[in-house]
């Protein structure tokens, strides 16, 4: 019984590894659109946001993976529950330059609104917004 569970388990973990899970379903959200990170790094790049800033992409559940295929360095909202303007001027003061937007239905929060004044591009379901100017505000 029990070498039947292990090679029912087995295989389970075989399949999500090559056919399903994280392949299928980035950090289990609807709105995360994967191929759009996946080409976005030209676009990126003509913006002049260098590899290595700092940006806050969100919402990504997953352990990072739109940094991954954006090829930049920075923060998701991986391990946050809710993100609010504390957690954004924290990753300000971090050295976050660039907010990145991957979800319409964000922009009907009021916590970030003070963050998206500096639009400088779109590329498919992404907005991407300068955070230098705002970087000496204070925030709730």
């Amino acid at each position: 019984m029990f070498l039947g569970y292990n090679i029912y388990y087995c295989s389970n973990q075989i399949y999500d590894r090559y056919w399903g899970g994280w392949n299928n379903n980035w950090g289990r959200s609807d709105k995360f659109n994967k191929q759009d990170f996946v080409t976005i790094t030209p676009y990126l790049r003509e913006l002049n946001i260098k590899r290595t800033d700092k940006v806050i992409s969100i919402p990504d559940l997953s352990v990072n993976i739109s940094l991954y295929f954006m090829d930049q360095k920075g923060w998701t909202s991986f391990g946050n529950s809710k993100y609010d303007s504390t957690i954004i001027a924290e990753k300000i003061k971090l050295g976050a330059r660039y907010l990145i937007i991957n979800d319409s239905t964000l922009y009907k929060e009021d916590f970030l609104q003070p963050f998206i004044n500096q639009k400088i591009g779109s590329y498919k379901s992404i907005d991407i917004y300068d955070l230098r100017k705002i970087s000496d505000m204070k925030f709730d």
